[in-house]
């Protein structure tokens, strides 16, 4: 037997939902009306406050539904002594739909967030909501006017690039558990005698070659490159980069931005 779960705080990720409690049967945007999303309840372990959903007349909380297995469910309603699973009624897909909801046993009163544990929920809503509906409705549970206290980044010094398409690939934006955004950018660098991985993808994009050299195939064209050529690539089109010049690494900004997607390349999972 299955039931729908209205999930409103960082479990609505549903990758990260997935670890705690495995991968739902299905999940779609919900809401829920006369709630509003709020921090509560400081918690020593997070280092600030939890996401709660309280009552607000006229408001609506925004959140994303699971469809889960008895099993789920009852995982759920024994994994914080300090949260009970409650009946509500969401909206999905224009439906009126019976979900419970994980929520406070009690609330002590407001306690901000850390700016991670703020960024991962951030990162959840933004994957089927706008980033601006979702931004004003964070904004307003914080009561602020700036959602980050701290500078939202990935410093150099603590990070380390991939090997994805090819390419030993740094992304800029989006990353995982940070701030997802509509468009996506990463630097590739490509090692002598090796070529970025031929992918074509839904997306717009461009690249601008920061060092190096070497040579681009579009479609049928091929054609020499070098710093500081800029280059468009049309969704669907094949493009590869190959670093056929001396010993150097050849350096390339990509930015993709629109597809099916819209958040991450080619709907690959960040």
């Amino acid at each position: 037997m299955s039931s729908w779960l209205f999930t409103y705080g960082s479990s609505t990720d549903p990758d990260h939902f997935a670890e705690d409690f495995g991968t739902p049967q299905a999940f779609v945007a919900a809401s829920v009306a006369n709630y509003r999303l709020a921090f509560v309840n400081y918690r020593e372990s997070f280092g600030g406050g939890t996401s709660a959903i309280v009552p607000a007349p006229g408001m609506e909380a925004i959140g994303v539904a699971y469809r889960i297995t008895s099993e789920q469910r009852e995982k759920l309603a024994v994994a914080d002594p300090d949260y009970a699973l409650m009946p509500l009624h969401a909206q999905i897909s224009d439906d009126p739909v019976e979900v419970e909801a994980l929520l406070p046993r009690t609330i002590s009163g407001f306690a901000a967030p850390t700016d991670a544990y703020m960024a991962r929920i951030r990162y959840g809503l933004t994957a089927f909501y706008t980033v601006a509906q979702v931004d004003a409705t964070i904004r307003a549970a914080l009561g602020r006017r700036w959602l980050f206290d701290d500078i939202p980044a990935r410093w150099a010094a603590d990070d380390e690039p991939r090997v994805e398409y090819g390419t030993l690939f740094q992304r800029l934006l989006p990353w995982k558990g940070g701030v997802r955004t509509p468009w996506g950018g990463a630097v590739a660098t490509i090692a002598p005698g090796a070529s970025s991985e031929l992918y074509p993808h839904d997306e717009e994009e461009m690249a601008l070659v920061l060092t190096g050299s070497g040579r681009l195939r579009l479609n049928a064209n091929e054609r020499a490159i070098a710093q500081g050529d800029l280059i468009y690539f049309e969704p669907e089109c094949e493009h590869v980069v190959t670093n056929d010049e001396g010993d150097a690494p050849l350096v390339v900004l990509f930015l993709w931005w629109g597809g099916a997607d819209g958040v991450a390349w080619a709907g690959r999972k960040i």
